[in-house]
């Protein structure tokens, strides 16, 4: 597990995994525009999210194992809800 912090001290965040083909973070969110939302796991998260050009990065809800595409990336704050995750390797 990888611990960063943003410059300003504003946002703490652990990287939880490398899922094949997208970095996820543990406890992150953005605040952008939502493409498309749907049930999956995680992995079905990040392999949606690489196969849709549009998506520049994703949430995944475990607790109801939701999944929000997002067309950008968009500043990150702090969820302890959600999983953020960041397509690495397009389809």
């Amino acid at each position: 597990m990888v611990r960063a912090q943003s410059t300003d001290n504003a946002l703490s965040y652990s990287v939880c995994s490398l899922v094949a083909k997208c970095v996820i973070l543990a406890d992150a969110d953005s605040a952008v525009s939502n493409i498309d939302n749907f049930p999956a796991s995680r992995d079905e998260c990040c392999d949606r999210c690489v196969a849709n050009s549009a998506c520049n990065s994703f949430a995944w809800n475990p607790a109801d194992s939701r999944c929000w595409l997002k067309s950008s990336q968009g500043n990150v704050f702090n969820n302890p809800n959600v999983n953020m995750g960041f397509p690495q390797i397009r389809a």
